[in-house]
């Protein structure tokens, strides 16, 4: 095997079949070593430890400066490579993944939720339409004259007591009459 990283040769022989089954070949990749810079000390602020990769029939470029060493950050970028090269396949070919699947199923449940919660008897939003605006003044209007009525009937049972004053009235009509001998004493 041409690729040697400073992996177990299990992980390494799992990315070749990755690799060949995506149609990734070596010659596809322009791969170029930087500085990475960061967590590593000595190391990475020396050594070109960061790994950038160019798949050149798809455009996918990858950057990786995970670890300090770059045999592992070779490794790594190449596993990155094949994720996006399948992420990017299962989306042209219309394939859903597990993950997505998942999401899909529990927005689903919780729009289903939702929908029954709203639409037990008695309870949440009713949907208020145009009209129903309109029946809702109108008894906010009826309901106002009503109020309007019991007023007037309660203050004709009251001058039934034979002008008798409640403490209310007595005290308003007190401070009327203060006010008025202000305004006089003004003038």
């Amino acid at each position: 095997m041409a690729l040697r990283f400073p992996v177990s040769a299990e992980k390494e022989q799992k990315l070749a079949e990755r690799m060949d089954f995506l149609q990734i070949r070596e010659s596809d990749l322009e791969e170029s070593f930087t500085r990475s810079g960061g967590k590593g000390g000595q190391n990475v602020n020396k050594v070109s430890t960061a790994v950038h990769i160019k798949h050149k029939p798809t455009g996918i470029e990858v950057k990786c400066s995970l670890y300090r060493t770059q045999g592992l950050n070779r490794y790594k970028a190449r596993a990155i490579l094949c994720e996006k090269v399948e992420e990017r396949n299962s989306k042209t070919s219309g394939i859903i993944s597990e993950s997505d699947r998942k999401l899909i199923r529990n927005k689903r449940k919780d729009a289903k939720r939702k929908k029954e919660k709203y639409s037990r008897k008695g309870k949440g939003p009713v949907p208020v339409s145009s009209i129903d605006e309109e029946n809702f003044l109108e008894s906010d209007f009826h309901s106002a004259e009503t109020n309007q009525s019991d007023v007037e009937e309660a203050e004709s049972q009251k001058a039934g007591f034979a002008g008798e004053e409640t403490e209310k009235t007595s005290r308003t009509s007190e401070k009327t009459s203060g006010y008025d001998s202000l305004d006089q004493n003004l003038n």
